[in-house]
């Protein structure tokens, strides 16, 4: 995403402009997302049927998950500080009580793509993971990053259900464009303009006023007569 720019008249506003502009947030789309079936066996998954391809499935059994997803944002080239991630609950899809964490993974190279056997799911750690927060009303989970999360450039992140979890199973929506929101330092992206070195110094007589066009040269002054007292 590029960054506008304003050109500014005066060298002084540049740094209030800089200010303002920083900590401005957009959204992204992830770039890529998957989940993985702990239903599976001589690498076929079960079919979830309830789940519609491109939406993400976790779930929680009375022996741990059954099921847990990844997204992953691309940040390259933006100074991110912290990211509200949003994930969307596909309506009467929800069981039980969600609770899931946003962990983020060992490394990026997951492949994309839903139903996935679970031999191929990615390896996580959630000494740096971030509890979701349910909407009051359901439709959503929401979690509050910051950079402890990001990884090479960006997010990559397993949302699995919390170690205490109870059983529960869920579908999140496909994620939009929408669904992460960075906060993105813009000051460190864009300088702002160097301000202009001072003019020369003068030359010529130390303390004379140079002249400029149209001034007329000072006129010679008279030399100032003397007083003799008279001859006696």
């Amino acid at each position: 995403m590029k960054v506008a720019r304003t050109t500014v008249g005066t060298v002084g506003l540049v740094p209030v402009l800089l200010l303002a502009l920083a900590g401005t947030a957009w959204a992204d789309a992830p770039t890529k997302t998957g989940w993985w079936n702990a239903a599976s066996a001589n690498g076929v998954a079960l079919p979830m049927p309830t789940t519609s391809a491109d939406d993400l499935h976790v779930g929680q059994g009375a022996n741990g998950p059954t099921a847990y997803a990844a997204v992953a944002y691309d940040l390259t080239g933006q100074v991110v500080s912290a990211a509200t991630l949003e994930l969307k609950v596909v309506a009467n899809s929800a069981v039980g009580t969600i609770d899931v964490v946003a962990c983020p993974t060992k490394d990026s190279a997951w492949k994309a793509g839903g139903d996935q056997t679970y031999d191929a799911r990615p390896q996580y750690d959630c000494a740096k993971g971030i509890q979701g927060v349910a909407a009051a009303d359901g439709t959503k989970i929401t979690f509050l990053l910051d950079t402890a999360q990001q990884l090479l450039g960006g997010y990559s992140l397993a949302i699995v259900p919390s170690a205490d979890a109870k059983p529960f199973t869920v579908d999140f929506a496909k994620p939009d464009p929408t669904s992460l929101t960075p906060e993105v330092d813009t000051t460190a992206v864009e300088p702002g303009p160097a301000a202009a070195p001072p003019p020369p110094p003068a030359t010529g007589v130390s303390g004379a006023a140079p002249l400029t066009a149209g001034t007329a040269p000072l006129a010679p002054t008279a030399p100032l007569a003397v007083a003799q007292a008279p001859v006696v």
